[in-house]
């Protein structure tokens, strides 16, 4: 009951008072609209895109949107992003400050927000002081991940290609040299008896044997044992050997071809599923928020001094002593 004759107290003094706290609300709610305005604060606007990866591998435990995060929030992105636009000036940081930079970053950090969602998408969320800029830095931070991954790309297939290339030049070397022994063999003008043939070649073609169990090299080198010296049998060698060494050349060039081909492509490595646009209307300051805030906080503020008013004059008055 007494929580209730309380409520009845407040609605009656809301009563006495009502056209002045409708004046005094009033006037809050006007005022914070007059200074939420354009006049004094200069308003922001957001624009935002919501991307997937694509076309790249995830590193060490790290997933492919963790790695799309890491590198938009990069120190080159960044820096890129903050001179294509030249956002000191833009945002009015003064470059004579002493924590220019330290300014600048943080608004930065403040204005441009980079999260993962909870679908394994990353939102970039830009604010600014022209929609159309808002708009233009969404998209060049997703042209720079781009970039970004296919540089990283072409140097880590530029050396697989370098590798491809000193392999199959070896490969190449070791044919012509096995081509330009049998083309002697075959040619056989004025060449003199063969008695041995070349420890190199004979070695490498030991390992060619070693690797292939029950295989055409090891009936030859069961021929080759019986008759080391004979020319036949060493063309039979050569012979052999130049097939298995094409053959691994071939393997390599197929390697080399797709390396090439990873090394020259142009792809995107992002899929926008929410495309950033201009925005036509402010997100900052919400003007509606100011002033509903203004207005209640005002509201009760006033409440509170007007209960204080009215019970200093409930306040009894204590009586002063006359002289008898």
């Amino acid at each position: 009951m007494d929580s209730f004759f309380n409520y009845m107290n407040v609605f009656r003094l809301i009563f006495k008072w009502k056209y002045h706290l409708i004046i005094l609300v009033g006037a809050a709610i006007v005022l914070s609209g007059l200074f939420s305005s354009k006049l004094f604060v200069k308003p922001l606007y957001n624009s935002y895109a919501v991307v997937y990866p694509s076309n790249i591998y995830p590193y060490s435990d790290e997933s492919e949107t963790e790695q799309m995060l890491q590198l938009f929030k990069s120190s080159s992105i960044r820096d890129s992003i903050i001179r294509k636009y030249d956002l000191g000036k833009h945002w009015g940081v003064d470059p004579n400050k002493k924590y220019y930079l330290s300014t600048l970053l943080y608004l930065y950090g403040q204005r441009i927000e980079i999260r993962k969602t909870e679908f394994e998408s990353v939102e970039i969320d830009v604010m600014d002081y022209d929609p159309k800029i808002a708009c233009d830095i969404v998209n060049s931070i997703i042209s720079y991940y781009d970039q970004s991954v296919q540089n990283l790309h072409r140097v880590k297939f530029h050396e697989v290609v370098q590798n491809f290339e000193e392999v199959l030049a070896k490969k190449r070397n070791t044919l012509d040299s096995i081509q330009n022994a049998i083309d002697e063999l075959s040619i056989g003008k004025g060449q003199p008896a063969i008695s041995q043939p070349d420890p190199a070649l004979m070695k490498t073609f030991a390992e060619k044997v070693n690797e292939k169990e029950n295989s055409k090299e090891l009936d030859l080198a069961k021929r080759m044992k019986a008759r080391p010296g004979s020319k036949e049998a060493r063309l039979l060698m050569l012979s052999s050997l130049a097939m298995s060494e094409a053959e691994a050349y071939s393997k390599f060039k197929l390697n080399y071809d797709e390396a090439v081909l990873n090394y020259n492509r142009d792809y995107t490595y992002s899929n926008i599923v929410v495309t950033p646009y201009v925005s036509d209307k402010k997100a900052f300051p919400k003007s509606w928020l100011i002033m509903s805030l203004s207005a209640i906080t005002t509201f009760f503020l006033a409440l509170v001094v007007i209960s204080i008013i009215e019970n200093r004059k409930l306040k009894p008055v204590p009586a002063t002593k006359t002289d008898a």
